[in-house]
């Protein structure tokens, strides 16, 4: 830490070359405090310090960066670099277009984010020491075909100051993957309310993303605009992951759901992975839960209980020609059939659950004496409302 510290301040202080102050009976763990033309101070701490020199001259840290993507090999770039002659180390990095906010694209904002990257090491994103003198021909390979990117260079004078950082941005082709890489999908033991569903490797794949989600679920945008994930086969890449590893998956995965919807269609995303690591676009295998219910009215029982001053427990119960439901507990001075219906449309998801068998649950936060509905309405197998349950009950007084 003391070393990193004590180069980011010569960071500071080298551009400004000759002039040498001497230090004598210098101890351990000593403060050093620059100060600046105009009286700002800068202080660090800094180990058996011998010498602090002043440089007044201008070295040549100028660089030109440039990028040309294969149109052969998948996932490879040449580059092409210029430096100048004080350049004595150079540091190189990628990071995809959506990861880059426009601060970042600032001289700071490339040095901090490259620093972030050397203190907590990701292999997924290396920063490469670019050797000096150069090599006529420098490629980079493992970029992503169709993937965006930009492209960082930092260089160094031989104290470690920093030059002026270069960026340039590119985006690798689209190009056919090789071997058989497409694995095989294949679904057991399909019911109303679960499934099982198992993906294999392709014999000459090296690997593959999966995760199960229903058929046109709006809640996957919602969660790609929230972290800021750009498309769907990122957000299968970030999350389809081997439950263990966290990492791609290398093995055959058998995955048994539960608790889903009847009559319902679901999708298993995949993003299959080729031998020399490219991914494929996001791959869909459907499968429809097993219809319930009759073509008769559904019909919802509705139990209150376990009332307090804060809390009820509803048990609700359908019957046999119910294919699904949901349930609530809404004020009674709140309550209109329009809202209702509007919660009722909303599609399956933790906060507001579709159910189809027998269930309990237990609402907190309710307001001491006072009056609420229980609130329960199901579909039958043709997809029709039936009639709502409501049960009136009212909560302790404190």
């Amino acid at each position: 830490m003391m070393k990193k510290l004590y180069f980011a301040l010569l960071l500071v202080f080298t551009t400004f070359m000759l002039g040498v102050l001497p230090l004598s009976a210098q101890q351990p763990r000593e403060r050093v405090v620059i100060r600046t033309a105009d009286d700002k101070a800068i202080g660090f701490w800094a180990d058996n310090v011998k010498e602090i020199s002043v440089l007044h001259d201008t070295p040549d840290l100028s660089t030109t960066l440039d990028i040309e993507p294969s149109k052969n090999v998948a996932g490879q770039i040449a580059i092409g670099i210029t430096i100048g002659s004080d350049v004595k180390d150079l540091r190189l990095f990628f990071l995809e277009k959506h990861m880059v906010k426009p601060e970042m694209l600032t001289p700071e904002g490339i040095v901090k984010t490259m620093n972030m990257l050397l203190a907590n090491p990701n292999p997924e994103i290396p920063v490469h020491k670019v050797n000096i003198p150069l090599s006529p021909e420098i490629t980079a390979n493992g970029l992503q075909q169709g993937y965006s990117y930009y492209a960082f260079l930092v260089p160094f004078d031989e104290y470690g100051c920093v030059g002026e950082p270069q960026y340039k941005d590119f985006e690798l082709p689209k190009v056919p993957l090789k071997g058989q890489w497409e694995g095989k999908v294949s679904f057991s033991n399909v019911e109303y309310n679960s499934l099982t569903f198992t993906v294999e490797m392709a014999p000459e794949g090296k690997g593959f993303f999966t995760f199960i989600s229903l058929k046109n679920d709006p809640t996957l945008d919602q969660m790609m605009q929230m972290l800021g994930v750009p498309d769907l086969k990122h957000y299968v890449v970030a999350f389809g992951t081997d439950f263990k590893t966290k990492k791609m998956n290398t093995k055959k995965v058998v995955s048994n759901q539960k608790s889903l919807v009847p009559n319902t269609e679901y999708v298993v995303y995949v993003v299959w992975v080729d031998k020399d690591g490219q991914y494929s676009d996001v791959k869909e295998y459907p499968v429809t839960t097993k219809q319930k219910g009759t073509d008769k009215e559904s019909n919802i029982a509705v139990e209150v209980k376990d009332i307090t001053a804060e809390a009820a427990t509803l048990v609700c119960k359908p019957d046999v020609n119910t294919s699904l439901y949901r349930y609530y507990i809404i004020e009674k001075a709140k309550y209109n059939e329009a809202d209702l219906n509007k919660l009722l449309a909303e599609p399956d998801t933790p906060g507001n659950p579709i159910k189809a068998d027998n269930d309990t649950w237990t609402w907190h936060g309710l307001t001491a004496d006072t009056e609420y509905y229980a609130v329960a309405r199901g579909k039958n197998a043709l997809g029709q409302w039936g009639r709502i349950t409501l049960v009136p009950f009212k909560t302790l007084k404190k």
